[in-house]
């Protein structure tokens, strides 16, 4: 059976990168990081490529929102916003 383990990091300070230095010196640091939008993503992208940790090799960085803004090369989960409200005007 797979398990999976799911640990949840603060983001409110993370714009500077310490919470992503933080995270990537731990010892029994994750291969798979999931974060809650594309904008918090790119500081820990930026701490792991400081660090030396490879993405994706090392570190799988995943982000949510596909925002054009995050002009960096990263996985994202795109929610396609202008389809969802086209089909809920249809259903209006």
């Amino acid at each position: 059976m797979f398990q999976m383990q799911c640990n949840i990091w603060p983001v409110a300070a993370c714009c500077d990168g310490s919470v992503g230095r933080e995270f990537l010196k731990a010892q029994d640091r994750h291969r798979a990081v999931f974060v809650s939008s594309d904008l918090d993503a790119v500081p820990l992208l930026n701490a792991a490529r400081t660090s030396g940790v490879r993405v994706p090799e090392d570190l799988a960085i995943i982000g949510y929102d596909n925002s054009p803004f995050a002009l960096v090369g990263l996985t994202s989960v795109d929610q396609n916003t202008a389809q969802l409200v086209a089909r809920l005007q249809k259903r209006s």
